[in-house]
């Protein structure tokens, strides 16, 4: 039962046979949309007093802009729709994760390679951008045209790494809280879970938040290497 947890999909004939990470990112998703529509109905010109789904939406999207702004001053509104699906997609996934029945697409690798992958493709798209192609690669060649053989192979295995580092933190995070919480209902059903629901919580916010951080640190690396 630990090891393999029933997931409320396996039961649906539609859908049973598709992968888990894959139903589960189309729902997610599905959660998100719906949840973003009913939010902006919901936004007010005064806001409400109340914790509810558009002050939610509100302080998502202050937060994020403003994570933004302090690494990329007032241009970082560039970056608020990468960075800002991440983040909501990310957090929506390990958020579900905590619902029994209900399995986290970021607790499978491919989801994570996924937007990992993503946010390579991306943050290189935007280095060569702002500094021309021959500009952005003579960086990685190191200072001195004799160090090149040498730097080149080191700055390339480097960026490539990132793709591995950012899918494995997120995945063996999210995969390990989410056994833990497996292992403890199994033992104590009653009362000791609510505190590790409460850890599930946090760290479902933690992941979210360092993989878009991560993500974010390496565009601004790469639109400011020529300053370094």
């Amino acid at each position: 039962m630990i090891e393999h947890p029933l997931v409320l999909t396996d039961f649906i004939p539609v859908v049973k046979n598709l992968p888990h990470h894959i139903t589960w990112t189309i729902i997610a998703d599905l959660v998100i949309f719906f949840a973003v529509i009913k939010g902006v109905k919901a936004i007010s010109i005064i806001p409400s007093a109340k914790l509810n789904l558009s002050v939610i939406c509100e302080l998502i999207t202050e937060f994020i802009s403003n994570m933004l702004h302090e690494t990329f001053g007032d241009k970082g509104r560039k970056y608020t729709y990468l960075i800002g699906t991440l983040f909501i997609f990310i957090f929506v996934c390990n958020f579900l994760g905590l619902i029994p029945g209900f399995f986290p697409a970021t607790e499978d690798f491919n989801t994570n390679l996924a937007m990992s992958l993503a946010v390579f493709v991306i943050y290189n798209f935007y280095g060569i951008q702002k500094q021309g192609l021959w500009k952005y690669f003579k960086h990685m060649m190191g200072p001195m045209p004799l160090l090149a053989p040498l730097m080149l192979p080191i700055e390339l295995i480097s960026h490539f790494a990132r793709i591995v580092s950012l899918a494995m933190r997120l995945f063996g995070n999210i995969f390990g809280d989410h056994k833990v919480l497996l292992v403890v209902i199994s033992l104590v059903p009653l009362v000791v879970p609510i505190a590790i629901y409460g850890m599930g919580v946090l760290v479902a916010v933690l992941q979210a938040y360092v993989f878009t951080l991560l993500s974010t640190v390496y565009i601004q690396l790469a639109i400011q290497e020529e300053e370094h």
